[in-house]
């Protein structure tokens, strides 16, 4: 797991939080949400909105002795739900990712990729004409119930999530593009008022005072996705396949690269060149790290 520097949302428990209006983007019935969250000790208060839309459309509350509160309105209740995860299931000032998830049949509460709670959904979930908000009361504009401590890489997808794909990606940044991902903001923009939703939806929130933090034990490695990859060596040569063949590259941290799939074998090709090429092919060769 990566220890690299990086930006995320500290919310003090007084006064700050996100507004996200309304679109028909989160209106949803399915869902999976994820958020990675890092309270302080005990709340000032019992119950803190984490993230969810007022009306209680897929709302994730933490309780002051440790456990998630997954609520969702049905046409039985604008207050159903799993049963709570037990208590002292969240670790108080470590990382825990948390996951809910609906599918019209069953109703799940996730944490740190494990099945803490679940339980019927009662039918499909209503969707309502609400904002959304994070880090405080969800049910509306009530100034109360504020979350304390750090926030980042909030998700929300329009179907339920296998236990197995909500495992493969939470220690993963995204990319903004994956199917069935509706809103992503993942807090690293280290600056300004606006949260960013990184699809392509535009649901962009409002930051009230939470402010923006470096951290270095966040349990993210960097974005999953498409890269480019630099064609030229340092001298400006175009490295070319003129045999057609085809070639996939493994890349390594050290910045060595290889060929993982060729027509034929061809060794390791590191900063140096492959060495069994004579020297008028190695500057052709040769990437830089």
């Amino acid at each position: 797991m990566t220890n690299e520097t990086q930006t995320v949302l500290s919310f003090d428990g007084v006064n700050d939080w996100i507004n996200v209006p309304d679109s028909t983007s989160l209106r949803i019935q399915d869902y999976t949400v994820e958020v990675w969250i890092k309270p302080e000790l005990v709340p000032n208060e019992t119950w803190n909105g984490i993230v969810g839309k007022a009306g209680r459309n897929y709302n994730i509350w933490l309780y002051y002795e440790g456990c998630i509160l997954h609520r969702f309105h049905n046409a039985a209740s604008t207050d159903s739900g799993t049963p709570d995860t037990p208590h002292k299931s969240v670790t108080w000032k470590e990382w825990n990712h948390i996951a809910i998830s609906n599918d019209g049949t069953t109703a799940k509460t996730y944490i740190n990729g494990e099945v803490k709670a679940k339980g019927p959904a009662g039918g499909t979930s209503i969707a309502d004409n609400t904002n959304l908000c994070m880090g405080r009361q969800l049910d509306g504009t009530y100034p109360r119930d504020y979350y304390k401590g750090y926030m980042a890489e909030v998700r929300i997808w329009n179907r339920a999530r296998s236990a197995d794909e909500i495992k493969a990606t939470m220690n993963q940044r995204l990319a903004g593009n994956e199917p069935g991902l509706v809103a992503y903001w993942p807090f690293d923009e280290d600056t300004g008022t606006v949260a960013t939703d990184k699809t392509s939806n535009g649901n962009n929130g409002t930051i009230a005072s939470a402010i923006w933090v470096q951290v270095t034990d966040l349990p993210l490695n960097e974005k999953m996705g498409e890269f480019e990859v630099q064609t030229s060596s340092e001298t400006g040569f175009e490295f070319s396949n003129a045999a057609n063949a085809e070639v996939t590259y493994t890349f390594t941290p050290s910045g060595k690269w290889m060929p993982a799939k060729a027509e034929v074998g061809i060794p390791e090709c590191g900063p140096e060149g492959i060495k069994q090429f004579p020297d008028q092919y190695q500057k052709m060769l040769k990437y830089p790290n």
